[in-house]
């Protein structure tokens, strides 16, 4: 599963070039879709293993395929990041994620 954080908002989408009747279905969030419903923006509010289902029919409604993916919804954290060089980039990350830190030491040499 791709992971996520509870409040985050995900983008999906499929190519639609031949016309197709698209159908989303969300678990564990509300999606808002474009005008051609061949994207979505879904923002989750629950927790846990949610699934994303888009159904793709052609013009007489018979059922070409369909595509699941699930997502988990972890809690969130957020820090920021970098306060010794002052740009404080502020991320989240997720409770429960990998994350890989990266420390560069610096030198400055003078003559």
């Amino acid at each position: 599963c791709k992971e996520t954080c509870v409040n985050d908002q995900s983008k999906f989408w499929i190519n639609n070039n031949l016309g197709n009747i698209i159908q989303w279905s969300i678990t564990g969030g509300t999606y808002t879709a474009s005008n051609s419903n061949s994207e979505i923006y879904v923002n989750w509010n629950q927790l846990g293993v949610q699934t994303v289902r888009v159904i793709i029919a052609d013009k007489t409604g018979t059922c070409v395929d369909t595509i699941e993916n699930c997502i988990d919804v972890k809690p969130g954290l957020i820090t920021e990041i970098n306060p010794i060089f002052k740009t404080k980039q502020v991320i989240e990350i997720c409770v429960g994620s990998q994350v890989n830190i990266h420390y560069l030491q610096h030198h400055l040499n003078v003559d």
